[in-house]
């Protein structure tokens, strides 16, 4: 396994959330992401009502802070044939330049995003789709166990134009994911309830 470049404590943080897919560049560049205003909120989720979560928008145009219950983390959306994909920063201390562009060496977890009615979704990507793009040659990347459940996790090496190339296709097929669903929790007062 060639040596990790990610940040060990975003690692631990990432395998935490469940996002078994890292990467060496995102999936579109930041100029080309996706902003919408559906993903602002606290969220609280359907199944684990421990599991919430508050997302602003973030310092730069076109990204946004999550904030869990330890931990926040900057992100920007990618919409690729109607399907929308999350591409984590794993930088706490980005710094962009006025073109937007991300600072090199920096480190992405890639999530799907949803939407359905009022509530948003949040699901880990088919790891099997993903190691059989690198086996073939369509990605570049390499992949190893999980020491939790057995389950694998992918470091891609392709740059964003392979990525987002792959992700066209990624969009289209069916998925073998479980997605964790979040309803928004409405402030009233001193209230919190949900929506």
């Amino acid at each position: 396994m060639k040596k990790r470049t990610i940040f060990l404590s975003m690692f631990a943080i990432l395998f935490l959330m469940a996002c078994n897919v890292m990467s060496q560049y995102p999936i579109t560049s930041l100029k080309k992401a996706y902003s919408t205003t559906k993903v602002l909120g606290k969220w609280i989720a359907v199944e684990d009502k421990s599991d919430t979560m508050l997302i602003t928008m973030g310092n730069e145009k076109k990204t946004y802070t999550m904030d869990t219950d330890d931990y926040e983390f900057v992100f920007y959306i990618s919409k690729i044939k109607g399907k929308f994909f999350v591409n984590f920063l794993l930088d706490n201390e980005l710094k962009f330049d006025k073109k937007l562009k991300i600072p090199k060496k920096t480190n992405f977890a890639f999530m799907e995003l949803f939407f359905k009615g009022e509530q948003l979704g949040l699901a880990e990507l088919d790891i099997q789709i993903i190691i059989n793009a690198i086996k073939s040659g369509e990605l570049k990347g390499d992949f190893d166990k999980k020491i939790k459940d057995d389950e694998e996790s992918v470091e891609l090496e392709s740059d964003t134009r392979t990525l987002y190339k792959f992700f066209k296709k990624y969009a289209k097929v069916k998925k073998n994911i479980k997605i964790v669903w979040y309803n928004k929790i409405i402030e009233n007062g001193n209230n919190e309830k949900e929506k």
